[in-house]
């Protein structure tokens, strides 16, 4: 794999070499299909400068491997990172604030939103309605002699 990384203002998304559309092969590694180059994916570049670094700030990380901090914020709430035990730097539960390691919600408030949404989609059969028919602009006879 060659030492290409990604330059601020750079498509990450694109070759390097050729421009063509890059192809995701592992969440840490991209591959162009048209001349063949592999490079870190953006997820990679951050996994890897963690993992020689250690604990850091989202901001450390965005400085110094050129990714956005939405972008590693991404990474946390999707569950791609998590934030080691111990740490003193934490991401916020998106409903109570509370610290959490990884994810959008702490096991708390996620239990409470499947417990509303399940309760808010139980739809009685009574309660559901037939679409009328479109008429088309023909006559429509009751009796036809």
């Amino acid at each position: 794999m060659a030492g290409i990384r990604i330059e601020r203002g750079a498509d990450p998304s694109r070759c390097p070499i050729c421009g063509a559309d890059y192809k995701q092969i592992v969440p840490e590694l991209v591959k162009c299909p048209s001349c063949g180059f592999e490079e870190k994916s953006t997820f990679g570049i951050v996994k890897e400068y963690i993992e020689k670094n250690g604990i850091t700030t989202m901001s450390v990380v965005s400085k110094e491997c050129g990714v956005p901090i939405r972008k590693i914020d991404n990474f946390l709430r999707s569950g791609q990172l998590e934030i080691p035990e111990g740490s003193d730097i934490f991401i916020k539960c998106k409903k109570c604030g509370v610290d959490i390691r990884f994810g959008k919600y702490c096991k708390e408030c996620a239990t409470e939103l499947i417990r509303d949404l399940s309760n808010a989609i139980e739809i009685k059969e009574s309660e559901i309605g037939d679409i009328p028919r479109k008429l088309e602009g023909k006559m429509r006879y009751i009796n036809k002699d």
